[in-house]
């Protein structure tokens, strides 16, 4: 599943990925020739082809924004058990209550075992997000054996809905909000790659490996509870219960913060699509590189001088507008930081743009809370199911005691479905376009109004129609999560 072929003849539709179907050392969900010529993609789009369309009031965001799903809240119940055998009695005790004091030790051991509910809650249209927004542990006890301690816990889990998959299944919002869901998890999830194995992964994987068993996890298989048992992990059940969430507001990216300093500072990061790619084949990645480069020249953008990668640069308005886009050769493995760089370029950047692969989940660069400069950004992770994974880890780094959802300093743009590589540039481009003419313009020119919800719509719009101009299986759907609590409004 990670097929590339060269620019002059038929390329291979490879998933961007991040984090899910070929999201790790493989290729990622999905590949096939789409039977477009590379000249399809010799010219850049008249800047007013990507510009959101000009409509009569700004009215329709809400907390999350998609024009093709909609996000809902529910709760997540299930239980889990920790071997702590090599404790002291007295260790023990003082483990339990701090379990049940919350905070990020609990937190992040629920969210391991969460993720093997993906593909059980997900089977019914909905696309959970692997990271609870909001965990309470009920109880804490040690087991008889004095050794193993039960935790059970609810946490609140966000889904996202796709408007064209519940079409396709004959369901509405209000039919998916009155079920309730259920899944078959394990009590230790970190057992089943070292002891389970293979006996619980379906027919796609190929070797049990701690950081990505859940994607494959099927507690269905034939002989997987057998295997479970030998292995001292029982199965429990876990439950979600949806709810409606907060009604809708307008609200635009925070404009004033990206301009206050009259600069805004962008980076765009093309990873390789091939995992076998090296410095000097083509390759998808490098060929988007290639791409938004030729359009960033075309709208204006002067080629100067930086450390690594590529960087344009043009001022518009007193606004100096600079974009690092860093391809294949410079990043190297993302998913082993690229040796800092990528740490290093975060921290420096007001607009984050990721396009490759997801890794499962694993990229663990985002959990270093110092590559995050305690001022707002906007992220657009480009890669399959980007929303599961990457929306959480980010927020997460950006708490504060003002802010605990850590929606004040990040916006972050994700994308519910299998990622295509074919569409990485493009999808830059378009966001970039509106978040710097809505950033130069405080929003609105006119009748155009830059809000969230038209940008997200711009996006959806022509992902939807590469997929017919291609005959991809699937197209992405974009949204934007953390945008409930902006503040911006045009003058």
């Amino acid at each position: 599943m990670s097929l590339t072929r060269k620019l002059w003849t038929l390329p291979a539709l490879l998933a961007l990925t991040f984090g899910t179907f070929a999201c790790g050392e493989g290729a990622d969900g999905g590949n096939g020739t789409d039977g477009v010529s590379a000249e399809a993609d010799e010219t850049t789009p008249s800047e007013a082809q990507d510009l959101v369309p000009e409509t009569p009031d700004g009215k329709s965001d809400t907390g999350y924004l998609s024009t093709l799903a909609v996000e809902l809240e529910g709760t997540f119940t299930s239980e889990l058990r920790v071997d702590v055998s090599a404790k002291t009695e007295a260790e023990r005790l003082a483990y339990r209550d701090e379990l049940l004091a919350g905070g990020y030790t609990v937190q992040s051991m629920l969210d391991a075992q969460i993720k093997f509910a993906k593909n059980q809650i997900n089977a019914s249209a909905l696309h959970m997000n692997l990271s609870s927004s909001t965990a309470h542990v009920v109880s804490a006890d040690l087991e008889a054996d004095g050794n193993t301690l039960r935790i059970v816990y609810e946490s609140t889990v966000e889904s996202i809905v796709s408007t064209e998959e519940l079409e396709k299944a004959g369901l509405s919002v209000q039919k998916v909000l009155a079920e309730n869901y259920a899944a078959i998890l394990p009590d230790r999830p970190d057992l089943m790659a070292e002891k389970v194995g293979m006996a619980c992964l379906n027919a796609d994987a190929t070797s049990a490996e701690a950081y990505n068993y859940f994607y494959y996890y099927d507690p269905n298989k034939e002989g997987c509870q057998a295997a479970m048992e030998a292995a001292g992990v029982k199965t429990v059940g876990a439950r979600m219960v949806l709810r409606d969430l907060a009604g809708g507001k307008t609200v635009y990216p925070e404009y004033d913060q990206l301009v206050a300093d009259k600069k805004i500072d962008v980076v765009v990061f093309f990873g390789a699509a091939d995992h076998d790619w090296e410095p000097g084949k083509w390759d998808w990645g490098t060929a988007g590189r290639d791409m938004l480069e030729r359009d960033l020249r075309n709208r204006g953008f002067k080629k100067v001088s930086i450390p690594k990668g590529n960087g344009f640069q043009k001022k518009v308005k007193g606004i100096t507008e600079t974009v690092t886009v860093v391809g294949p050769e410079v990043l190297k493995d993302l998913q082993h930081d690229g040796d800092g760089l990528f740490k290093t370029l975060v921290s420096q950047n007001e607009i984050v743009i990721y396009n490759g692969h997801s890794f499962y989940g694993s990229l663990n660069v985002l959990n270093d809370a110092a590559i995050y400069p305690g001022k707002y950004q906007i992220f657009l992770m480009s890669s399959c199911w980007s929303y599961e994974y990457y929306t959480k880890q980010i927020f997460a780094h950006n708490q504060t005691a003002e802010d605990p959802q850590g929606w004040l300093r990040a916006d972050v743009v994700n994308d519910t479905q299998m990622g295509w590589f074919h569409n990485m540039p493009h999808v830059a481009r378009i966001l970039l376009t509106n978040v710097l003419r809505g950033a130069e313009t405080g929003g609105k020119e006119g009748n155009r109004y830059y809000t969230w919800d038209r940008i997200i719509g711009q996006i959806n719009d022509f992902v939807v129609q590469s997929q017919k101009d291609r005959a991809t299986e699937t197209h992405e759907i974009f949204g934007v999560s953390g945008v409930r609590t902006n503040v911006y409004q045009p003058r």
